[in-house]
């Protein structure tokens, strides 16, 4: 039997610089000020500097991302242009297409999705589609739970936890259910 080779697991921030340069090849300082704090995607999810070259560095370890030459810098030496390579691209796009597993991630991981999907001008309508159909499970719980937590007499933390994951959860359904609609228009 034929072992499998293990999948490899990647932080948000190395997403970030692969999905970056799914969208063509670039060098590492160019995802820098892309991830900044205030550059395109820095608004979204922001990554330190040390941060996207050890991303870029794993990346090209792992043969998600290659070198494909250089171009020329005012600023220094020669910056090194990455590309995805084909593995890397197929993963890509198999993350892309995932919904995230928690509500929590909403903010980061899914509008990170949102943004690259956006930048790459490729339609979204299939990820907010799925993340809706994931998170319907969990809605119904939260609104049992909550209805369980109201049900225990005197009002506990229980309840007020209980209510406030119940809101937030309403909060994202709203917005998800709203991108549907526009992304359908």
């Amino acid at each position: 039997m034929a072992r499998q080779a293990p999948v490899i697991r990647l932080t948000l921030a190395e997403w970030a610089v692969l999905g970056l340069l799914g969208c063509g090849p670039q060098h590492a300082f160019a995802i820098v000020k892309s991830l900044a704090t205030d550059g395109e995607l820095g608004r979204v999810w922001s990554v330190p500097t040390p941060v996207v070259y050890r991303a870029a560095n794993h990346l090209r370890e792992e043969g998600l991302i290659e070198a494909i030459g250089e171009e020329r810098s005012d600023a220094g030496p020669p910056r090194t242009l990455l590309a995805t390579t084909p593995v890397g691209r197929r993963r890509l796009q198999t993350w892309l297409r995932a919904p995230v597993v928690h509500l929590r991630e909403v903010r980061s991981e899914l509008m990170l999705k949102l943004a690259l999907l956006a930048r790459m001008q490729k339609p979204t309508a299939a990820l907010v589609d799925a993340q809706l159909r994931r998170f319907a499970p969990i809605m119904r719980g939260l609104e049992a739970q909550a209805a369980g937590a109201a049900d225990g007499g005197e009002p506990s933390f229980d309840l007020t936890l209980a209510r406030w994951r119940l809101e937030n959860g309403r909060a994202v359904m709203r917005f998800l259910e709203d991108l549907a609609h526009v992304s359908v228009d």
